[in-house]
């Protein structure tokens, strides 16, 4: 994602974009990581992940329907649920080092937590 955006909610909704990759069903905690950890694609996630990412560690944002987490210095993962023709889904995208760095900035909160 090379466009440079002014505003936070269009950031979030170009990373929000693509076919997501579907959840496997059953998934071990191993193979999800290897799935979502890529950077610049969606992927479908459990309800649980989503849970789970959310109370681990305080978010370092939270907005309207999602958040986006990250440890220190890390990549931020983007996490949001959606409402589907399929039900209410859960979905992440795990943002590079530049989506990182032009996310905090729109969104202003610091490029590390801690």
């Amino acid at each position: 994602m090379t466009a440079t955006t002014t505003n936070l909610g269009e950031f979030v909704a170009r990373l929000k974009r693509g076919e997501p990759v579907p959840r496997p069903d059953p998934e071990g905690w191993s193979a999800m990581i290897a799935r979502t950890t890529l950077f610049g694609r969606v992927c479908e996630v459990a309800g649980e992940t989503y849970d789970y990412f959310l109370d681990v560690l305080p978010p370092r944002w939270m907005g309207d329907g999602g958040y986006a987490f990250g440890e220190g210095s890390d990549p931020l993962r983007l996490f949001w649920a959606a409402n589907t023709p399929h039900g209410r889904q859960y979905f992440c995208r795990q943002l590079d080092e530049s989506e990182t760095r032009q996310f905090c900035r729109l969104a202003r909160i610091p490029l590390t937590s801690g």
